[in-house]
């Protein structure tokens, strides 16, 4: 893997699909799916830094999620075009790609962290169930939260740093709905507020 900086990123035409973090320095981090199929990111450290390429051309199928952790540690998360859930994390230097399986994804994926590093990834299965893997001393899951069918989105994540995980998305009757994690999985609930 090269990491190339300095060079120009393709730009995308229409709607961008972004994924953002922020340390606790207040360092910015920015990742996205280039209109080539690649993964680019863009940092902010004192100033804007990049564009820099992380994965070839043709090499990501979905946009990405990123987990930034307090110390400016990143963990990316792509659909690959294999349909699987891919990695790549930053800890002084760019490590992977990490084939995590767990496909065929039906949409990109969510992420987010706690204070101790626990990682949370979920998404939206090819058969509309909404699904999750975690990471805590190791890799787990892929665990089925809801029922195939039951989703209609991509699903949207908070995590908090005791690693309580609260999750969205819009059902298939166009409504906001939830589930949350805090020392067991509640919900769903249906939070109304369509049709989103």
């Amino acid at each position: 893997m090269s990491l190339e900086t300095g060079t120009t990123a393709p730009q995308n035409s229409g709607t961008a699909e972004l994924a953002a973090g922020v340390d606790s320095a207040g360092n910015q981090y920015v990742f996205w799916q280039g209109a080539d199929g690649g993964l680019w990111e863009k940092w902010y450290s004192g100033g804007w830094h990049g564009p820099a390429r992380l994965m070839a051309a043709g090499t990501i199928g979905s946009a990405p999620a990123v987990a930034v952790h307090g110390a400016g540690e990143q963990d990316v998360f792509w659909k690959g075009t294999d349909g699987n859930l891919w990695e790549m994390w930053y800890s002084g230097a760019w490590n992977g790609p990490a084939n995590l399986g767990s496909g065929p994804l039906g949409s990109g994926p969510a992420a987010g962290v706690d204070s101790a590093g626990n990682q949370y990834v979920f998404w939206q299965g090819a058969d509309g169930g909404l699904w999750e893997k975690w990471y805590s001393g190791g890799w787990h899951g892929p665990a089925r939260l809801m029922a195939a069918g039951t989703i209609g989105s991509a699903p949207a994540v908070a995590v908090d740093s005791a690693g309580n995980q609260y999750v969205f998305w819009k059902g298939t009757d166009g409504n906001l709905w939830e589930m949350w994690y805090s020392g067991g999985w509640n919900g769903p609930a249906n939070l109304g507020s369509g049709p989103l």
